[in-house]
């Protein structure tokens, strides 16, 4: 038998993939089929299983979704909150913005749990001072990044000064991209694998190599080595990788900035 649910709380592609996961590997399912696009999924059951059992599952998983029927009514398909809605002695609340728990609030800012995406504010206006407070600290971080991986760069362009691009890959790597890391580290926790687990299982596994590269390279075999008996290292593409990111985290900040400064010059040519 097939059934037919709807699934609130996908976002993208990894979140399709995560929900086919965890609900194929319920017994007495033998197929799930995801349609992102209409958020809704197809399950092959062998038996008839309870809708409680899968949202069990889900739970079980540690996964932010919710499966619930066609049509039904579902306070996490978007969230509830309008552009200025902060009554009055009350917190304000940070939600999503790639919507991967509904309608799910945090009181304080910070970042998603699932996607890793900075939380934005209820209120548009105390919204608007995060993400210049942001992009300050992003751009800064950026041009620090950049300052120290151009030399690496180019030193290894050249002959292999190990120690010196080492020294100065430090502040590129655990200053600037810093909060990378540490998003791929809740990633991991979480089980909600996203693009910061890429970013910082692959530059961190370069960075590691390199940094054993330079102190034992007896340790590695000798096709790993060239005429001179050193193994080449990666910082370059370690910094040159978290710079690049840190541009996109830059440009990313700019464009919301702007969408939100259109967004409140619409809200002033409303009436009074």
């Amino acid at each position: 038998m097939e059934h037919t649910y709807e699934v609130s709380g996908m976002s993208c592609s990894g979140c399709s993939s995560l929900v086919k996961t965890a609900l194929e590997s319920v017994d007495g399912i033998s197929y799930a089929k995801v349609d992102l696009e209409h958020h809704q999924v197809q399950i092959g059951m062998d038996y008839h299983i309870p809708l409680g059992r899968l949202k069990k599952e889900f739970r079980n998983q540690g996964l932010h979704y919710d499966i619930h029927l066609p049509g039904e009514v579902f306070s996490g398909a978007k969230p509830k909150v309008a552009p200025n809605a902060v009554k009055t002695g009350e917190e304000v609340n940070y939600y999503c913005p790639m919507l991967c728990e509904g309608d799910k609030q945090y009181p304080e800012p910070g970042d998603c749990p699932v996607c890793g995406m900075m939380l934005e504010s209820v209120n548009i206006e105390v919204n608007s001072q995060q993400e210049t407070q942001a992009y300050r600290q992003w751009l800064n971080k950026f041009w620090i990044a950049l300052l120290f991986t151009i030399p690496v760069f180019i030193m290894a362009m050249g002959e292999m000064l190990g120690w010196l691009q080492f020294l100065l890959s430090l502040p590129v790597v655990f200053f600037c991209g810093r909060e990378f890391f540490v998003r791929g580290y809740q990633s991991l926790v979480n089980r909600a694998l996203n693009m910061w687990t890429l970013i910082s299982i692959g530059t961190g596994a370069a960075y590691i190599f390199s940094i054993l590269a330079l102190v034992a390279p007896d340790i590695f075999p000798e096709q790993f080595k060239n005429t001179e008996g050193d193994v080449h290292l990666y910082f370059e593409a370690a910094t040159v990788i978290l710079t690049l990111v840190l541009l996109g985290q830059v440009l990313e900040m700019r464009a919301r900035k702007r969408t939100n400064a259109a967004i409140r010059e619409l809200m002033d040519l409303v009436p009074e």
